[in-house]
């Protein structure tokens, strides 16, 4: 019993590195230098705002749970996906806010730092207290290293969102340059 106790916390410390280790990584080779941190905050407070009105959103116009709950209902799951656009708006709102970053910053690596901030902030709502409650349990179990491992790969989408979305900005905006041109 006290080495499955002494074995808690290293696991648990474990999964919380293999969790924010690479945002940290990330942070600390491609963005230290460029001051991202304020883009960083600003994908952060985007991701927050999003998630409450996607919250309000479904909570308020969605009919409560029953028992056809599991079979497919066209109209609740195209709702659901439209709802899920909001994701896309703030970050392209975010991308659009010139005051997040600072003046040292590379305007490139900008999607980076929103895309970052963006799935830091949804890897710590998601995952701090679902690690910190159960990872430190009494059994080891290798759920927790898989979930902490897929919290990569929730954090690669994230950065990845905001590249795309940044594409689409960029595109768009010299489409419409070489028309008027």
């Amino acid at each position: 019993k006290m080495q499955i106790q002494e074995m808690a916390l290293p696991y648990l410390i474990n999964c919380l590195l293999l969790t924010y280790g690479p945002i940290f990584i990330v942070y600390k080779t491609l963005l230290s230098e460029q001051k991202s941190i304020k883009s960083m905050i600003t994908g952060a407070l985007a991701f927050a705002i999003t998630q409450s009105c996607k919250t309000v959103l479904l909570a308020i116009l969605l009919p409560p749970a029953s028992a056809e709950a599991s079979s497919f209902n066209l109209g609740i799951d195209l709702f659901k996906g439209i709802v899920g656009l909001i994701d896309i708006v703030g970050v392209y709102y975010a991308l659009k806010y010139k005051k997040g970053g600072s003046q040292g910053e590379n305007q490139n690596l900008r999607p980076l730092s929103i895309g970052l901030g963006w799935g830091a902030a949804e890897l710590f709502i998601m995952y701090f207290m679902y690690l910190a409650m159960n990872a430190i349990g009494d059994e080891f179990d290798w759920i927790y290293f898989q979930t902490a491992l897929a919290s990569n790969f929730e954090l690669l989408e994230a950065i990845c969102l905001g590249i795309i979305v940044h594409r689409f900005i960029t595109e768009k905006q010299s489409s419409a340059f070489s028309t008027i041109a």
